[in-house]
């Protein structure tokens, strides 16, 4: 880049610092997209940028870019006296536009500059290392705008406009994050040596003619860097019992899919040796192998030093975006700044047009987003290098850094839970209620994502169980927690299409959410304190409940046990089985309500676990069980409580066994009145408490 001149007297004066700190900005917590904070006078007015802009000033030429403004409007031509009328009418008008346009250059108020917040975010939620700015530039009284961009000044703007994927740039920036994290981030976990995964790809070094090769670690250290990619509906080239050997000898790159190739050369430039890439390194016609291997999933990418993505590949052969921004830069200069409580001059990096920047991810709506493996992918790597379709990105626990400017911004809420900025904060909690909380977050979120196969539903998210179990010190049960049972049952399903990548239900214990292939709901997501209710008394007092809402169990658990499909114990299961005593009573069930059987008096409203099917394999009677109850206050009176039961219906085979088949909940007061029922809440709630004290058995 080529010196620029001086900014001119007007610029030096402008304190454009002000503009960018978002810590001054007004006291709505939400930063809305394009938010302007407060505006700083620039020029007085439009004539007087045009000619500072004239004169060379850098910035002001820059803004004058941004308004979309010649710098030298040409007077239209007179017109001559033999013209058509047409051609005669359209030069008067010209002429009468550019005579309006002059003096609206002196009239045109003064140049406001202020800060653009370039994505919608809380300021709880906003990233630990500042919020995204760009410039933008009003004339109010023409109604006219611009915006320019803002990148830190050592950043290329011609990488940022026509980015290749392996620049020496953009390279140079990821080694700059690593070592950032590295010696500044104490939260993060240290770049060093650990135990290899069984098998890696050896990339070999830059430059080097020798073709990448599957090799075995046995039980050596090191360092290597994981790929998270899409399958997508076609699957990628794997190792397999008949083609391990000759991937020992050599993988030639020509033989990989672009995914693959590109990431070969990214982990080569890197530095790194090793590279881990699921279809490649687990033997997939190898059952064993593949148990082996899902059980290590947790520790294989939370050791890693990095996970390399490609959000926006849908499959194996989307590579990794190359020059993919539809407008370059083509403008861009210097601008000294002083920030607030410093007193050495910093330079931000003014450029135009205004690139494309989300100040995020661009992950939510990609395709590597659905994708239900990538979850525990996410929560359990370290770092990652997302190459989104507009910017690299750099995550960490710590810290998101990108190719834009970030101001500062203090938090006020270091919670984060899963979102996009730390979502490896979502592993991160004190006490069991607060874990209970995000598990069943996370598991909202889990069941809406796709799977190609129906039987990966407990494997893909066994890495994050075996974490939580660690954490939570409770015994994991076929997706549930064995101390949280009766409040992990009271799972709704959505109704709503099954996703095109969600493959059909997979045989199961019918009361474990992972058999519904559907997304599923909890009520429980806000760390409500568990209380233990004594269920054969038949009453339930309000002094077992304090003013903020908590849960009581209406069973008593006696037993529970599974038998898990293979090697690792947070993956698949073949059976289970629970052993329950609770208040059961039969019903009858039409138009999704339930009824006293005796009476007819409607009980509640059933949601089905499964519409096509609502009985499923059992018999045509069903049956309620109580299951929770959440104290419910609005003073020191006491309120009916709101409660869930299963629905359940008898199998065919086993005696006193029985089947899920929804979740049944009381209906609500404008419910009441529209069925005219005539027996108050409390009648109601001595009816579901009558029912008899029975030993049941759950599969």
């Amino acid at each position: 880049m080529a010196d620029q001149g001086p900014i001119c007297e007007v610029c030096a004066k402008t304190d454009f610092a002000f503009a960018l700190d978002p810590s001054r900005w007004d006291n709505d917590p939400w930063l809305d997209y394009l938010l302007f904070g407060p505006c700083v006078t620039h020029q007085p007015s439009l004539k007087s940028l045009r000619n500072s802009a004239l004169q060379g000033c850098p910035v002001c030429l820059l803004l004058m870019e941004a308004l979309k403004l010649p710098l030298e409007p040409q007077e239209p031509e007179p017109w001559g006296r033999y013209e058509p009328k047409a051609e005669k009418k359209k030069k008067k008008r010209e002429k009468r536009e550019f005579e309006a346009y002059k003096s609206e250059e002196e009239n045109s108020g003064p140049c406001l500059i202020s800060a653009t917040m370039l994505s919608a975010i809380h300021r709880d939620f906003a990233p630990a290392n500042g919020v995204v700015v760009g410039l933008s530039v009003h004339l109010k009284v023409l109604g006219m705008s611009g915006h320019i961009g803002v990148i830190p000044s050592e950043h290329s703007p011609e990488n940022i406009g026509t980015r290749n994927l392996l620049h020496h740039t953009d390279i140079d920036l990821c080694r700059q994050w690593l070592q950032q994290c590295q010696t500044e981030h104490h939260k993060c976990p240290s770049i060093s040596e650990s135990d290899l995964p069984t098998r890696l790809i050896d990339v070999g070094v830059p430059n080097d003619v020798v073709q990448p090769q599957l090799v075995e670690s046995r039980g050596q250290k090191g360092l290597y860097v994981t790929l998270s990619h899409c399958w997508g509906e076609s699957k990628p080239p794997s190792t397999t019992k008949a083609n391990l050997s000759s991937r020992m000898a050599a993988i030639p790159t020509d033989s990989m899919p672009k995914t693959f190739r590109d990431a070969v050369d990214i982990v080569r430039s890197l530095g790194y040796r090793y590279l881990w890439i699921d279809s490649f390194c687990i033997v997939q016609d190898d059952d064993a192998d593949w148990q082996h291997e899902c059980a290590s999933m947790a520790k294989i990418y939370s050791d890693c030093v990095v996970t390399l993505a490609s959000p926006y590949a849908s499959d194996c052969h989307g590579g990794f975006p190359r020059g993919l921004h539809p407008t370059p830069v083509k403008a861009w200069c210097d601008l000294p700044v002083q920030w607030p409580g410093t007193t050495d001059l910093d330079t931000v990096r003014l450029i135009h047009p205004y690139p494309s920047f989300h100040g995020r991810v661009d992950w939510d709506d990609s395709p590597l987003a659905e994708r239900a493996w990538v979850l525990q992918e996410r929560l359990l790597s370290p770092r990652w290098l997302y190459f989104g379709n507009d910017d690299l990105y750099f995550q960490c626990s710590t810290a998101q850094f990108d190719e834009h400017l970030r101001v500062p911004l203090s938090l006020h809420n270091a919670h984060l839970g899963l979102h996009t900025h730390a979502p490896k904060d979502a592993l991160s909690f004190k006490t069991y209620e607060e874990g209970l909380s995000k598990w069943y977050s996370m598991l909202v979120t889990y069941s809406e994502l796709c799977l190609t196969h129906g039987s990966d539903r407990l494997p893909a998210l066994s890495g994050i169980a075996s974490r939580f179990a660690e954490k939570l010190g409770d015994e994991y049960i076929a997706g549930m927690w064995r101390k949280d049972l009766a409040f992990g049952l009271c799972y709704t399903v959505i109704r709503q299409p099954r996703r095109s990548l969600h493959p059909p239900a997979i045989p199961g214990p019918s009361w474990s959410w992972y058999t519904c292939d559907r997304t599923v709901e909890t009520p429980f997501v806000q760390g409500n304190r568990r209380i233990n209710v004594e269920p054969s008394a038949g009453r339930y007092h309000m002094a077992q409940f304090d003013k903020t809402n908590c849960f009581g169990s209406l069973i008593e658990i006696i037993s529970a046990h599974a038998t898990i499909g293979g090697e690792n114990s947070f993956g698949e299961v073949r059976n289970a089985k629970l052993t329950i005593k609770g208040r059961l009573r039969r019903v009858s069930y039409r138009n999704r309500h339930v009824y006293y059987k005796k009476t007819g008096q409607v009980l509640g409203k059933l949601s089905l676990d499964d519409f096509d099917n609502p009985r499923k394999r059992g018999s045509p009677k069903i049956f309620m069980l109580s299951l929770a109850v959440c104290g419910n206050w609005l003073d020191d009176s006491y309120v009916f409580p709101r409660w869930f039961a299963l629905g359940l219906v008898k199998d065919l085979v086993e005696p006193d066994t029985y089947i899920r088949i929804g979740i049944i909940e009381p209906l609500d007061d404008d419910e009441l009145r529209f069925m005219d029922v005539k027996m108050s809440k409390k009648r109601l709630w001595r009816k579901l408490n009558n029912a008899p004290w029975q030993r049941i058995y759950l599969i």
